[in-house]
């Protein structure tokens, strides 16, 4: 029942248009926060500009904060537009059906709380949508608090880098084949090497797994860790398997052991150190180091060595301790278990004859050789690595990559120095390899870093050929934006409770209520005639709060009564009926 100047599609468009503004807003902010800020990397820094060099606007965490604040204060303002709306059709409900007193009336009004007693259908009705409407006021921090935020990187535009060193020449590759004394410099370069890629070992390590990366050495171009390099060659090996000797160890072995200088392209005799821990690396049948095959003496020069890809097995020795006599190696001549820690059962120690020293020996399967991955990751300024993953292996980081092993002319070179390497890395401990109870892993890293180092310093120092120019895109600090799409979603469909509310509210008006939607309630209940009241209670027009003995008036009702002229009004009585 409407006045004649109400128009229906008016009244409809007006009901509906905070409602369907609320319900945009909800739907398009969940969107946002799921698809678009889910991922997010913003700035980490105050001192990041927001404009990037490239162009493109990068906000903060303040920003975004702000946005989500700006974004919660627009469904508010439509929530409680609708809200209002929604409070008086329910009041305006009860008081049409069940009646409502007006200790239960204020309380509605004022804090959103339902009665605590109805009857009737339309009480009932009532009393859902005021539930449905409670929740909306506590709900805007579950949407705020669904972002956390944790470190991230962003990368930057493509800067051109050298592949190889300015160092490199190519003239000492002959001084190095020519001359012993030569060759051991360069040999204790590798241990630095070595340093600069493993010096965070301990930091790295993860499932007792040491070393799992290749590495490269690389020139110092200061880009920030994290950065990434691509389509760089970067040495690599990979370690199939490593197993220990069961039965007593051979002649040929014991006779290492004594005069280890066959092993050293110097002539060392390594074995003989008291380092526990020391280890070599060689073929089953030691070969004499030949590699001065390559030197032209007329030019005083010498040729690289031919490309090549190692992929089998070799033999490693290692020097456990001093037991403490001859034929004892469990206990060792300190009175502890060495590095390692007492020798298990079926490890297979030896001693030379007369000596108390104790060695294992063993094989070990291994392909060495080159990557050129797609990607390698800066793990310091001067050190990229790459991981290589089985194929249909899922990658979980950039650097993870596919790349088979490839031919280098610094692999059998590099193999060669093997023995030399390890034996100068396990003395200075350089990389500091965890040891006990740690046999397998610690032989494993101590081959896959003499390798890495050893085929570093070869191209590093000989081979000046490589001016090759490669593309690195720095890395830049930033605040990756995780969302919880359950909190999210939990949001969204509380504030769809809002919306059925809506749609609940026009339905029972429009069908169950004699005066329809009301959309302006406050100017209604101004304008309606409570006469049916006040004549009871001429002190209610003195009204300012509604107190506990006010219940004492009972429900009121809201009747259609005919007036003078016999036109429909409605009016507030204390009993349901129409006069």
């Amino acid at each position: 029942m409407y006045r004649d100047v109400e128009r229906r599609s008016k009244r409809l468009t007006k009901a509906l248009y905070p409602l369907v503004c609320h319900f945009l807003v909800c739907l398009l902010l969940s969107i946002l926060m799921v698809k678009t800020l889910d991922g997010y990397l913003a700035l980490a820094k105050k001192d990041q500009a927001r404009r990037q060099p490239d162009g493109h606007y990068v906000f903060r965490v303040s920003d975004i904060t702000t946005l989500i604040s700006t974004g919660l204060v627009l469904v508010k303002l439509f929530s409680s537009a609708w809200i209002g709306i929604a409070l008086w059709s329910c009041a305006f409900t009860l008081f049409e059906t069940d009646g409502l007193d007006l200790v239960n009336f204020s309380r509605m009004m004022s804090f959103g709380v339902p009665p605590l007693r109805w009857s009737g259908a339309g009480g009932a009705v009532a009393v859902v949508l005021l539930l449905c409407i409670l929740p909306q006021h506590f709900i805007a921090p579950l949407l705020s608090g669904s972002v956390n935020w944790n470190s991230g990187i962003a990368m930057g535009k493509p800067m051109s880098t050298m592949s190889n060193t300015e160092k490199a020449q190519s003239y000492m590759w002959y001084y190095y084949l020519s001359e012993q004394g030569s060759r051991k410099y360069y040999i204790t370069n590798t241990v630095g090497f070595a340093d600069k890629a493993w010096v965070n070992l301990n930091l790295e390590m993860a499932n007792k797994r040491v070393g799992a990366t290749c590495r490269h050495v690389v020139p110092n171009h200061n880009f920030p860790v994290d950065s990434l390099l691509l389509g760089a060659t970067i040495p690599c090996i990979d370690i199939h398997d490593i197993s220990w000797a069961t039965e007593p160890a051979p002649q040929s072995i014991i006779d290492l052991v004594q005069d280890s200088s066959p092993l050293s392209v110097v002539g060392e005799k390594f074995l003989n150190n008291f380092q526990e821990g020391q280890a070599a690396l060689f073929d089953p049948q030691p070969l004499a180091w030949d590699s001065d095959k390559l030197i032209r003496p007329k030019t005083a020069t010498a040729d690289y060595p031919a490309a090549s890809l190692f992929s089998g097995k070799k033999t490693v020795l290692l020097y456990r301790g001093r037991g403490a006599s001859s034929g004892e190696c469990n206990v060792f001549a300190t009175g502890v278990p060495s590095l390692f820690g007492n020798a298990k059962p079926g490890d297979t120690v030896f001693q030379p004859s007369g000596s108390n020293r104790c060695y294992m020996y063993g094989t070990v399967s291994f392909t060495a050789g080159v990557i050129k991955p797609p990607k390698s990751r800066y793990i310091s300024s001067q050190v990229v690595g790459a991981n290589v993953i089985a194929k249909g292996t899922h990658p979980l980081r950039e650097e993870d990559t596919v790349a088979s092993f490839e031919q280098s002319i610094w692999v059998s070179e590099a193999l060669s120095l093997m023995s030399d390497v390890m034996t100068v890395i396990a003395i200075t401990n350089s990389s500091s390899l965890p040891t006990w109870n740690n046999l397998d892993n610690y032989t494993g890293a101590l081959i896959r870093i003499a390798y890495l180092a050893a085929w570093d310093m070869l191209h590093g120092s000989f081979e000046q050929t490589d001016t090759t120019t490669l593309q690195a895109l720095p890395a830049a600090q930033r605040l990756r934006a995780s969302v919880s799409p359950e909190r999210v979603f939990g949001w969204f469909a509380v504030n769809l409770l809002l919306t059925a509310s809506g749609i609940v509210i026009i339905w029972v008006r429009s069908k169950r209520c004699e005066r329809g939607i009301i959309l302006d309630a406050p100017a209604a209940a101004l304008l309606t005639d409570a006469g049916g009241v006040v004549d009871m209670y001429p002190d209610m027009t003195r009204l300012s709060i509604v107190a506990d003995e006010d219940k004492k008036v009972g429900n009121i009702y809201l009747n259609s009564v005919a007036d003078q002229d016999g036109r429909p009004k409605f009016r507030l009585e204390l009993h349901k009926g129409v006069l």
